[in-house]
């Protein structure tokens, strides 16, 4: 039963990737500008938005929110270093 269930979500994941890049070709088709990130890009934008993480941690809204953090960052790396497939973030 663990397999099945498992097997279904990485269908579900695919499913869900592939309709998401349906919605951005969908998007762009109506004149909107879809803009996709190059890593460089992301990293900018990750030091240029460091203020609002501050400003979040200030609120003390979230206790977690280091920990969320953290723990996108690991898997972001193990993403940037293959050992996650793209579309179920299944470790390899």
């Amino acid at each position: 039963m663990d397999q099945a269930a498992q097997e279904a979500t990485q269908y579900q994941l695919k499913l869900s990737a592939e309709g998401e890049e349906g919605a951005f070709e969908e998007l762009a088709a109506g004149g909107m500008t879809v803009t996709r990130l190059t890593d460089e890009e992301r990293e900018a934008f990750k030091v240029t938005t460091t203020d609002v993480y501050d400003w979040f941690r200030q609120q003390g809204t979230e206790p977690n929110l280091d920990t969320y953090m953290e723990k996108i960052q690991v898997c972001n790396d193990k993403f940037t270093n293959g050992e996650l497939e793209a579309i179920t973030g299944v470790e390899k």
